[in-house]
């Protein structure tokens, strides 16, 4: 019985993340994009189906963790890296170091959870 409780576990959190991740791509959240607006600070469309997939996520899940890092010597190379690549209208430090965290930690994570549930 109990051996057959930890798989079905998995699959009810793995269907929880799945919904939250779902709904944090489908919710309007008018409040932030009025203060973009008002701000000037709103971000240029990406012509990448993938940050602009990211950004909601990051702004959901990681940003809050990439406002932490203080290392300035790191987030120089950030801002080069996106100064070069020319994406300094479309991406932030903060969202670039935000999309790091997400596919490179949360990501294999629940790809791993998921791998692990489903076998």
């Amino acid at each position: 019985m109990g051996s057959n409780l930890v798989p079905l576990l998995l699959v009810l959190v793995a269907g929880v993340a799945v919904f939250f991740v779902v709904y944090s791509l489908f919710a309007q959240n008018e409040e932030a994009k009025a203060l973009q607006w008002a701000s000037g600070s709103q971000p240029v469309r990406s012509k990448s189906g993938l940050i602009e997939v990211s950004r909601t996520l990051v702004h959901q899940f990681t940003i809050q963790y990439a406002l932490r890092l203080k290392n300035q010597r790191y987030r120089r190379t950030v801002a080069r890296v996106i100064l070069t690549s020319g994406l300094s209208a479309e991406l932030n430090v903060d969202e670039f170091i935000g999309m790091q965290f997400l596919w490179g930690v949360l990501m294999p994570a629940v790809l791993l959870m998921l791998n692990f549930s489903l076998q």
